[in-house]
């Protein structure tokens, strides 16, 4: 298990105990976990992300000819999803960022972005406070939020669920249907959804 901490850094529990990495890497603040089929595991945070190949833990080496500031939130990432191609998607703070075979291209900046990947291959996608589909070329906007999305989760069939601060919304194919406090929700300010098994 790996575990992305606010002032721990990066940490993980191997069924016994707990450990942590070596190095300035490690300690910083990590907001979410994301591994991909080659068995990565993905570190996003503030300023940058990290990568643990199994061996070693590494930086993410952004491209400078991207055109975000390192020294600006631009590229605070907030979310990775892997696409049926093997490609990784980077959603940074005002950038979408596409890697293919090590080589990393700006797919579209503007708004805050949030990702996942779907079944059909395609990404789905926060923009903002806009939803919508990412068809591999540009955002194609389905639904009109108040205020932005926060993260991106599909269940078990694949439904994606958008978690924002005002309740949480889900997309069935056909329409978006939005869960309020008034539904039952404990809380507007929804950060993150999971399914389980049952």
């Amino acid at each position: 298990l790996f575990f992305a901490t606010v002032d721990g850094g990066i940490g993980w529990y191997d069924g016994q105990d707990f450990h942590t990495f070596d190095g300035a890497i490690a300690r910083r603040p990590r907001q979410f976990v994301y591994a991909d089929s080659r068995e990565r595991i993905w570190f996003g945070g503030p300023m940058e992300v990290a990568c643990f190949d199994g061996q070693a833990l590494f930086d993410l080496p952004i491209p400078h000819d991207l055109g975000l500031d390192p020294n600006y939130a631009d590229i605070e990432c907030w979310g990775i999803a892997e696409d049926e191609r093997g490609r990784l998607w980077f959603a940074f703070t005002h950038a979408l960022v596409c890697c293919e075979d090590a080589v990393y291209h700006l797919a579209a900046k503007g708004e805050p972005f949030t990702v996942a990947a779907c079944a059909d291959g395609g990404l789905w996608m926060g923009q903002g406070s806009s939803i919508g589909h990412w068809n591999g070329e540009r955002f194609e906007a389905m639904h009109k939020m108040a205020d932005p999305v926060r993260k991106i989760q599909l269940d078990l069939e694949g439904r994606p669920w958008f978690c924002t601060m005002s309740g949480a919304l889900c997309y069935d194919g056909r329409e978006f249907h939005h869960l309020h406090v008034s539904d039952g929700l404990p809380y507007p300010i929804v950060n993150d959804v999971l399914e389980d098994r049952e």
